[in-house]
């Protein structure tokens, strides 16, 4: 995915390319419903070769908050309950999950908490996304921190089962014995499977 980043005189804004046979529907939801668990849309090009603007004055990205600090448990959690309040929000605006971009770079924190790209055009599984992010909170976590690293590793394992959800996730801080650790290294992603959006889990 091609990322551009604008600064006018107000404000800075993200660029993602667009498709010219894009979601209509989503667009004119993001442009009108404007969903507060997003950032700010606007369609920046449009015709064949549209593009799409975010707001993200005021925001720094996961990616680069982590190339000067490790992340701790507490952190991973604000995100991911971040992330399930998004889903939640998705959904009664019938935006598809499929649609949220989780990726590190994506991912922005300002005042108002984390805020997330959703892209119109995009179409990747939401449980794929966390398997990749995962494996991001493993490898920018501080395994110093017995705490953060069993967290980390229980976060992988968890987005790796067939039939997680959410619940599952948020069950790790309430277990005061994380089951034992996996390898990353030896981890097998699950095959491509088709899943039940709404019930917010893997089916």
């Amino acid at each position: 995915m091609n990322i551009e980043f604008v600064r006018e005189l107000d404000a800075n804004y993200l660029i993602l390319e667009g498709q010219p046979e894009g979601n209509e529907f989503e667009r004119k939801m993001l442009l009108y419903g404007r969903p507060s668990a997003f950032l700010p849309f606007r369609i920046y090009r449009e015709g064949d070769d549209p593009a799409y603007s975010y707001e993200i004055s005021g925001k720094q990205s996961l990616s680069a908050m982590t190339q000067t600090s490790q992340i701790d448990e507490k952190r991973m959690r604000e995100i991911l309950y971040s992330i399930h309040s998004s889903c939640e929000e998705a959904e009664l605006y019938l935006l598809r999950s499929s649609g949220l971009c989780l990726d590190p770079g994506l991912i922005y924190k300002g005042k108002e908490g984390w805020r997330f790209v959703y892209h119109p055009d995009r179409e990747e599984d939401l449980w794929e996304q966390l398997q990749k992010l995962s494996r991001f909170f493993l490898k920018k976590c501080n395994h110093e921190d017995e705490r953060t690293a069993q967290i980390a590793y229980e976060l992988l394992r968890v987005c790796h089962e067939e039939n997680s959800s959410f619940s599952q996730i948020f069950e790790l801080w309430d277990q005061p014995e994380p089951q034992p650790l996996i390898n990353e290294e030896t981890a097998v992603l699950p095959e491509k499977r088709k899943r039940n959006w709404f019930k917010l889990g893997k089916h």
